[in-house]
């Protein structure tokens, strides 16, 4: 709409020139007039050579920050040409993975000639989760506003947001004389590592693809599975539900899973966190074994897809394991049939459950 009213006005300028050189035939009138029909072609073709000749990029200003903290979106634009770029709309859209609320935004800016520009859009990232900024494209305008055109651009950027951690009761202090000098020795010993081969079996149904040992497999014409070390030591097993359904109940959800984690290996404890995959229906099992394993545990937590099917699924495996003592965490209460313990809630959005 703007191009057409500039060439409306154009035209009507012109017009005008026309009409005064020959109301008074004066030479001055003349170039005036040549001049007039000449800008808007010299405006034409340098935009056409320059916009060719610019680059855009987009970036978050810190990669890891916590929830609510100011930050900012930089906006890159790097001008190789002499020619200047009066107006260019930046259009850019920032998505959380887990509480998607894709909002296209825009902002307009010039770029000067042989120019480096980095542009600083303050930003607060109030929700837990990970964040992608992607700009799509950049429209650009010539000096006089007569042409435009849009640079296609597939710039994507992440941010993670953490969970903020709260200050919990010393709600596990019972279970300290569990792990006794003698679990801690068994740690140590064979079997404690997940990451330790120390079986090879037959294939059973449910077995994982990963597991299989096909080098054993061709040589014995069967199927072979690697069964890994067990989790000796652990004294919990967290559940993971990953049940919450709006922004409040998901960073209730993770300040939860977070502090507890920060607290349990403050306490000397070795644990798991028990997850679903996004693609399969067997639980996943993460070791903490030190402290600051617990912030890559909940980013890790970022990229699966909330789902209810999940609880049901979380509640068939309670009670499955006995020689460590199950935790559940939710943002949907249990059922009443279930018999659970409430050791935390966090503003009846989420809580932490002993079975």
């Amino acid at each position: 709409m703007k191009k057409i009213l500039t060439w409306i006005c154009y035209v009507f300028l012109l017009a005008i020139l026309v009409v005064l050189y020959q109301f008074n035939n004066h030479p001055l009138s003349l170039l005036v007039l040549f001049a007039a029909i000449l800008l808007p072609i010299l405006s034409i073709v340098s935009f056409r050579y320059a916009y060719r000749k610019i680059r855009f990029s987009v970036e978050f200003q810190s990669s890891t920050l916590n929830r609510g903290e100011k930050t900012a979106l930089v906006l890159c634009a790097e001008n190789s040409s002499l020619i200047p770029i009066s107006k260019a709309v930046f259009s850019y859209r920032i998505l959380n993975d887990l509480n998607p609320n894709d909002i296209a935004h825009k902002v307009e800016l010039s770029v000067g000639p042989s120019e480096h520009m980095r542009y600083e859009v303050p930003i607060s990232l109030m929700n837990c989760g990970n964040y992608t900024a992607t700009l799509s494209g950049v429209e650009l305008f010539d000096i006089l506003g007569f042409v435009s055109a849009v640079v296609p651009v597939n710039s994507v950027s992440e941010a993670i947001v953490l969970p903020n951690r709260m200050e919990l009761p010393k709600m596990f202090e019972d279970y300290r004389g569990k792990s006794s000098d003698e679990t801690l020795y068994e740690r140590n010993e064979k079997g404690s590592d997940p990451s330790e081969i120390f079986e090879i079996r037959d294939y059973r149904d449910g077995d994982r693809p990963q597991q299989i040992h096909w080098k054993l497999s061709a040589k014995e014409n069967s199927l072979m599975v690697k069964e890994f070390a067990d989790t000796t030591g652990e004294t919990f097993e967290i559940l993971l539900c990953h049940d919450f359904r709006d922004a409040k109940q998901l960073d209730a959800y993770f300040d939860l899973m977070y502090s507890v984690g920060i607290l349990l290996s403050e306490m000397g404890f070795v644990y798991s966190f028990c997850y679903l995959p996004n693609d399969a229906s067997q639980f996943e099992r993460i070791t903490v074994q030190k402290k600051d394993q617990v912030q890559d545990c909940v980013v890790a937590m970022y990229y699966l897809d909330p789902k209810a099917s999940a609880r049901n699924t979380v509640l068939h495996r309670i009670g499955e394991t006995e020689e460590r003592q199950c935790l559940v965490l939710a943002a949907q209460p249990l059922p009443t049939q279930v018999q659970a313990t409430v050791l935390y809630a966090k503003d009846d959005l989420a809580a932490l459950y002993m079975i």
